[in-house]
């Protein structure tokens, strides 16, 4: 249970990261 929340939140973090960068190279790319 406690290891399959932990890699539910390093999944979640990546996708976080993931999110981030493509919301700055859009940004990038509007500006």
């Amino acid at each position: 249970m406690h290891k399959k929340n932990k890699e539910f939140w390093i999944f979640s973090f990546i996708n976080l990261v993931d999110f981030c960068f493509f919301l700055k190279k859009t940004l990038v790319i509007a500006l």
